[in-house]
């Protein structure tokens, strides 16, 4: 159990690490506002991942993720 809660924290410190890094490489512009909301999104999907995984089991989050992603995507064009 701990194994696993220590792999995700550094899941999330890693990526953390990264969206970091992307938003200090990003212009200033209308392109920062839309990548780090997409940044914020990637944020929010690793931290629900983990916690949905424990209520609904890891197949089933992982299809809810994907058809709120389709949708969010599928709505925006």
């Amino acid at each position: 159990m701990w194994d696993g809660f220590a792999a995700m924290l550094r899941n999330l410190t890693a990526l953390t690490l990264c969206i970091t890094l992307i938003d200090w490489l990003l212009p200033a512009g209308n392109m920062r506002k839309y990548a780090r909301l997409v940044c914020g999104l990637v944020m929010m999907w690793a931290l629900l991942r983990p916690i949905s995984a424990l209520f609904l089991g890891g197949a089933q989050t992982d299809q809810m993720m994907t058809q709120i992603l389709e949708t969010m995507v599928g709505s925006g064009s």
